[in-house]
C-alpha cells in the first residue's frame, strides 16, 4: 500500500515555510525547497538545512530496519508497533527550533512512515494497524511542529480517492487515531489542542485529510493530474 500520509512531514514544512513536494517516488526528488535552498553557483558545500535532512531520513530509515530486524513477522505487528513508537517518543522538538533541526525532524518521520510502507505491503490484513500507527505518528509530529512553531498555515489539500476494504480500514482507523492524538498530547512547551481549534481548525483538518488519505501502490497521484 501506499501512505500519501507520508506526505504530511513534507507537507508539515510547506504549511510553515511555503515548500511543496510529493512523497511518491524517490525521497530525493521530494525533499522540500525550506530544507534545500539554492546555494550561490560555485558553492562547493551542501546547506546544513539539506544536511541535516538526509542524515534525519537515514536515521529513520535505520529505526524501523532495526524495528522490523527485531520482529520480521507480520503476526507480530503489535510488538514492532510498540517499537517503531518507543523510537518516535525520543524525538521531539524544543519551541523556536532551528530550521535545520526541523528539517532533520521531518525526514526522520518520513523515513519510518517511507518504511512502514513498505513493509506492510505484504501486510494487507493489518490495515487497519498500519492506519492507527500511522495517526500516532503523524498525529505527534503534527502536535511538535504546531507547538514550536506556534501553529502552521494551510497547503493544498488532497482530494480522497475511492477506496476498496483495506483502504477504507486505513483511513478510518487513521483519521481516529491522528484525532485522538492531536487531541490529548501535550510536552513541556504547551499542549496541542489548541491547535485543532479555532484559527487552526482548518489547518488540523487538512493535515488530518493529507495524512490519511490512502492510494494503492500502483495509483500515483501525481497521475492523476
Amino acid at each position: 500500500m501506499k501512505l500519501l500520509g507520508r506526505i504530511l512531514f513534507v507537507g508539515l514544512l510547506s504549511f510553515s515555510f511555503t515548500s511543496t513536494a510529493f512523497a511518491q517516488t524517490s525521497w530525493l526528488d521530494n525533499i522540500p525547497a525550506s530544507c534545500n535552498p539554492e546555494q550561490p553557483e560555485g558553492t562547493l558545500f551542501e546547506a546544513p538545512e539539506l544536511r541535516s535532512y538526509r542524515a534525519g531520513y537515514r536515521q529513520g530509515e535505520y529505526l524501523v530496519n532495526a524495528a522490523w530486524n527485531r520482529v520480521s513477522n507480520c503476526d507480530e505487528i503489535e510488538t514492532f508497533e510498540t517499537l517503531v513508537m518507543n523510537s518516535v517518543s525520543r524525538y521531539t522538538l524544543n519551541e523556536g527550533a532551528s530550521l535545520s533541526t526541523v528539517c532533520r525532524y521531518s525526514a526522520v518521520i518520513t523515513a519510518i512512515l517511507d518504511g512502514i510502507d513498505s513493509l506492510y505491503w505484504d501486510c494487507e490484513e493489518l490495515c487497519t494497524q498500519d492506519g492507527e500507527l500511522a495517526g500516532d505518528i503523524s498525529g505527534q509530529a503534527y502536535c511538535e511542529l504546531s507547538i514550536a512553531l506556534g501553529g502552521l498555515a494551510e497547503a493544498d489539500d488532497f482530494i480522497r480517492g475511492p477506496v476498496q476494504i483495506c483502504g477504507l480500514a486505513f483511513e478510518i482507523a487513521c483519521d481516529q487515531t491522528f484525532e485522538v492524538v492531536t487531541t490529548s498530547y501535550s510536552n513541556d512547551d504547551g499542549e496541542c489542542v489548541v491547535y485543532t481549534e479555532g484559527e487552526f481548525e482548518a489547518v488540523w483538518r487538512q493535515a488530518q485529510n493529507n495524512q490519511c488519505a490512502y492510494w494503492p501502490e500502483e495509483m500515483d497521484p501525481k497521475e492523476e493530474d
